[in-house]
């Protein structure tokens, strides 16, 4: 038996300086210049999680796993309610979500097959001020999946499938994978999944009861999306090196996409959905791990590369990513220290533009507000130095010197990169 109780206070104003941001016009619209520390921007959230859970083998190869569980989220957002802005409406609402449910896990194996299989049933109720109705929802649904196991490991495979009922609509995804090992050094996975997704609370609610312009509920209908997806990926191991690369594609047709509405003649931001339309969607790309070994230092890099234009890619995404290290390693002082020092850099490249509704956790990147300029992210660079070390197994010691080159950049809008930042820390066993 588990149960998790949470609450925080989480602010949203982003903590901007005014005068260092990259897009001048952008900042003063969304942020006065004011002394006051207040953010304009914060939400209250309470969480409640528990299951039971209990474990059975009554039959020989065969485990069983039930669980009860239940989980209540309850979030208080607030927007400007002391009027600080100008610029942003004043909004306060509370939002409530419950579930509770029960799965049954049935895993039946042999050594040369294994088959999964869950029954699951939620019972989901929705009270928010964003809704025009209270909703509860039902969904039923049973996944399983067959694997099959060779005696040498070169080739295992197991599809998949799942049937689901959302209030009286049934939606079914399926798929295949396989993957094994050609030696003691490669290695390879594929896999194709075809799935369809059902209307969220969310979405269905502003289809049908659109912020503005009530027309729209029949201009842009939703319905269930269908998408599919393909990974493929070989993965190569020795003493000194180690890499992965995999390429990676997904398309979603009919998918519900948030829009904001906003006129000319407005006077304040708009900055929260509007209503969905529905986009297709689609993305390609690959992804390089590697990490290789030269004497005491090792150089390591994540790096992904976007294939498919930003339009098609509906959501803001930099187009790629190189996360890398250079450390040098070392045992000092007859092994009683480990240190591991080095650089850390991260290339991130440009994106379009995009605001965010904080309240729905919405990233809205078309038909952005007219009030505002909104330019395309830039590419970033930032570079750290990095000092650990362990002192006899017992203590260590870490710094960390963030943004030495005092890069102003943001990923994220209304989250600018800190400038050089200094961090420290120690940590130590007690007891062993």
């Amino acid at each position: 038996m588990v149960y998790q109780y949470s609450y925080d206070t989480l602010a949203l104003f982003g903590g901007l300086d005014t005068n260092k941001m990259l897009n001048d016009n952008y900042s003063k619209v969304l942020y006065d210049n004011e002394t006051s520390n207040q953010s304009k921007r914060y939400q209250l959230n309470y969480n409640n999680n528990g299951y039971v859970k209990l474990l059975a083998e009554i039959i020989p190869n065969l485990k069983s796993d039930f669980t009860v569980f239940m989980n209540t989220y309850s979030q208080k957002y607030f927007q400007n309610v002391e009027g600080i802005s100008d610029n942003l409406n004043a909004i306060v609402h509370g939002n409530y979500h419950q579930t509770i449910g029960a799965s049954l896990r049935n895993l039946f194996e042999l050594p040369f097959v294994s088959v999964d299989i869950i029954g699951n049933y939620e019972k989901n109720l929705f009270n928010s001020e964003l809704f025009q109705n209270n909703s509860t929802q039902l969904i039923y649904s049973l996944s399983g999946e067959i694997k099959l196991f060779a005696q040498e490991k070169y080739f295992i495979p197991a599809v998949f499938g799942k049937i689901s009922n959302f209030d009286g609509k049934s939606l079914h995804g399926f798929g295949f994978d396989f993957s094994g090992s050609i030696d003691n050094q490669f290695s390879y996975y594929a896999g194709v999944s075809l799935f369809q997704k059902q209307v969220t609370i969310l979405e269905d609610n502003y289809s049908a009861y659109p912020s503005v312009f009530p027309s729209l509920t029949v201009s842009y209908p939703l319905d269930i999306s269908e998408h599919k997806t393909l990974e493929v990926g070989v993965k190569y191991n020795s003493s000194i090196i180690s890499a992965k690369i995999t390429y990676f594609t997904y398309e979603g047709n009919n998918q519900a996409f948030p829009l904001i509405i906003q006129t000319q003649t407005d006077s304040l931001l708009v900055n929260e959905l509007s209503y969905y339309s529905t986009k297709n969607i689609s993305n390609s790309g690959i992804n390089l791990n590697f990490n290789f070994m030269v004497w005491k230092v090792l150089f390591s890099n994540n790096i992904s590369y976007y294939f498919s234009e930003r339009e098609e890619r509906g959501y803001a995404s930099p187009d790629y990513t190189i996360a890398g290290k250079i450390y040098y390693l070392d045992r000092l002082f007859e092994n009683n220290l480990n240190l591991k020092t080095g650089i850390n850099y991260r290339f991130t490249g440009g994106q379009s533009p995009f605001v965010y509704d904080f309240e729905k956790s919405l990233q809205i990147t078309n038909e952005l507000s007219s009030m505002v300029y909104y330019d395309n992210i830039p590419a970033s660079f930032q570079l750290d130095l990095f000092l650990a070390g362990t002192i006899q197994e017992r203590a260590t010691v870490f710094v960390t010197l963030e943004n030495v080159l005092n890069s102003e950049y943001y990923i994220v809008p209304y989250y600018i990169k800190q400038p050089i930042t200094l961090r420290f820390g120690v940590s130590w066993l007690l007891f062993d």
